[in-house]
């Protein structure tokens, strides 16, 4: 279902809200819609070749790190079974020679591999506490636990075990594959220390992504005095299992795979952020996606982030405040982008959300919505819809109907139109038959585009769909809204990987690519655009991911919408209860659905 953008009072931030579930309040405790956000092109921190001068096996996890006040930073990680500390700066985080933490006092023949990475320091005391991850082995096998460490050394290197803190609910050798949680990320809210984790059941099941907690207030004292915390699983709507062996439920809808991941709490949002790496069906992969959640429970739909060729692993979510632990409208990714470890890079993304729809809104209560009545309202007049303007023989006024014949993207002057032919009725690279599988040379392999749908030609090359803001469309701001795409037959195979629509504005790529599901089911690609003059240009191009295989999709549809003031009359028509309302900073907005808010004057088809 697309989702709706109701504009706010300036006081108030813009939201997106999914239309089914705006219009369903009954019952409804936490509406969290996909988080809007743009991604930097890569930034390779160190080359294959750079890495490798680091330690073979680094970074073989997650980064903790620290802050030191000056302008650089101390980064923990793991080299296979050993930790190392680096100090430098976000540009250059092994900037300085390495030393060698080593955690003292873990009871000898227990783990064949522990080292750590995740690092907290209480700026009280100046104690640092690390999450480290160990391995039991056992047949060819391992099976994994979270410890914690603590650490008074001001070089930061000597840490003193204080055990096990969470271990998976099923026992070591009762599983047929190994049983791996992950790094340890951690958030601290509400003072609660959560840690983040991937937990395997004694049922055979899995919590992809699961949580621990233990208040942060005992566990910084218990460390201070050399004794350990207890952590508590949250199990069947509560905190109710312990964290050594206690079950675990899964937190995002639909339990989606959870290799290793990296939370952090934003400030911004005042919300949890989720970084993961996920293998994709056929076992490509694994590739970055991005969540977002109000309370570190409920957590919105995953938004792909990175989907380059390779292994996309192990992220770290850093801040570039003064806390690195705690993130703002702009942070940074870390992850190694290669095959481990023949050429894996160190690498990062800029992570910047939207400032103008904040991805998820908290809903306590619905029996009395609220809006503050005052300034004058907003409201969307539609500009163009692409299936009400779609024409045969050559495309309407502003539109254009185009692909990439160097496979470039963000490259328009490259782009060739595409032909209508009259013989298989679509527009095609040809005029006449659409290309059909051949040798390598023919990129444009049943590319085609069609009222409704069409066919991506091989990787890369894509049919693209163009509009160009008009005189009479005016200057403003705009919005892709009413969007969606599908498989054409939700035909799954072992080499079938979906598809992606990417947009762009200009040769600007907006936002992050949009997955379009190998099980046929619809995907939107809504998304602000902002400011547009007369002559830019949306763009919108169906991306085949790696592979071409089983790719016709149905039901492309989007429009095109462009803000303008409400008459007095239509704003009286929000029929909205004003009352005092507190700001969004210490309440949640609530919202009521909007009677009407879906019809829209469709203008004359040019």
């Amino acid at each position: 279902m697309p989702n709706h953008i109701i504009s706010l009072p300036s006081r108030f931030t813009r939201v997106a809200l999914t239309a089914t579930v705006v219009l369903s309040f009954v019952g409804v405790d936490c509406l969290c819609a996909a988080p809007i956000f743009s991604v930097s092109a890569k930034d390779t921190i160190y080359t294959s070749k750079q890495r490798k001068k680091k330690g073979k096996y680094w970074p073989d996890g997650n980064f903790g790190v620290i802050a030191n006040g000056d302008g650089t930073y101390d980064f923990y990680a793991a080299n296979s079974s050993k930790i190392r500390r680096t100090t430098g700066t976000l540009d250059d985080p092994a900037a300085k020679k390495q030393k060698k933490p080593k955690i003292y006092n873990v009871p000898k023949k227990t783990y064949k591999y522990i080292a750590g990475g995740p690092v907290y320091e209480d700026s009280a005391s100046g104690m640092r506490l690390m999450v480290y991850h160990a391995e039991k082995h056992y047949h060819g096998l391992y099976s994994t636990d979270f410890g914690l460490a603590f650490s008074l050394d001001p070089k930061g290197k000597k840490f003193y075990d204080l055990g096990p803190i969470i271990t998976p609910n099923i026992p070591v050798g009762q599983s047929p594959h190994s049983i791996d949680m992950g790094g340890g990320s951690f958030v601290i809210k509400d003072g609660q220390f959560n840690v983040y984790y991937r937990d395997y059941l004694a049922d055979g099941g899995s919590s992809q992504l699961a949580v621990a907690r233990a208040p942060l207030d005992e566990l910084i004292s218990n460390s201070l005095n050399g004794v350990g915390t207890s952590f508590t699983k949250y199990y069947d709507g509560g905190w109710t299992e312990p964290g050594i062996g206690g079950k675990a439920s899964p937190l995002e809808v639909g339990n989606p795979g959870n290799w290793w991941s990296s939370v952090s709490y934003n400030e911004y949002l005042d919300q949890m952020v989720l970084v993961t790496s996920k293998w994709q069906s056929g076992g490509t992969g694994p590739d970055l996606y991005l969540a977002t959640s109000p309370d570190g429970l409920n957590w919105s739909e995953r938004q792909p982030l990175v989907l380059d060729p390779g292994e996309q692993m192990y992220p770290t979510i850093v801040g570039t405040g003064a806390n690195p632990q705690v993130t703002g409208k702009s942070f940074y990714v870390y992850y190694t982008d290669g095959n481990r470890w023949s050429s894996a890079e160190l690498a990062r993304r800029e992570v910047t959300f939207d400032p103008e729809i904040p991805p998820v809104v908290s809903l306590p209560s619905v029996s009395d919505p609220v809006l503050d009545p005052t300034p004058t309202p907003t409201d969307w007049a539609l500009v163009s819809d692409f299936q009400d303007e779609f024409q045969g023989g050559g495309p309407a006024e502003g539109w254009t109907y185009a692909w990439n014949p160097t496979g470039k993207r963000g490259n328009s002057a490259q782009f060739s139109s595409l032909l209508w032919s009259d013989s298989a009725q679509t527009y095609n690279t040809t005029g006449g038959a659409t290309t059909v599988f051949g040798p390598k040379t023919h990129d444009d392999d049943y590319l085609r585009l069609g009222e409704t749908g069409g066919h991506p030609g091989r990787p890369s090359f894509m049919p693209i769909v163009g509009y160009t803001i008009q005189a009479d469309d005016g200057d403003g701001l705009y919005r892709l809204i009413d969007s969606s795409i599908q498989k054409n037959d939700g035909t799954i195979s072992s080499n079938e990987d979906g598809l992606g629509v990417l947009v762009y504005v200009n040769d600007t790529l907006l936002g992050s690519e949009a997955i379009v599901s190998t099980n046929g089911s619809i995907a939107s690609f809504d998304r602000y655009i902002g400011q547009l003059s007369v002559g830019d240009t949306v763009w919108v191009m169906i991306d085949p991911l790696k592979t071409q295989n089983n790719d016709a999709f149905i039901g492309l549809d989007f429009s095109l919408q462009k803000a303008v003031e409400l008459a007095t009359a239509g704003a009286a028509s929000l029929s909205l209860t004003a009352e005092a309302v507190p700001e969004p900073s210490s309440a949640a907005l609530v919202l009521l659905a909007l009677v009407g808010f879906g019809l829209r004057s469709r203008r004359q088809t040019r």
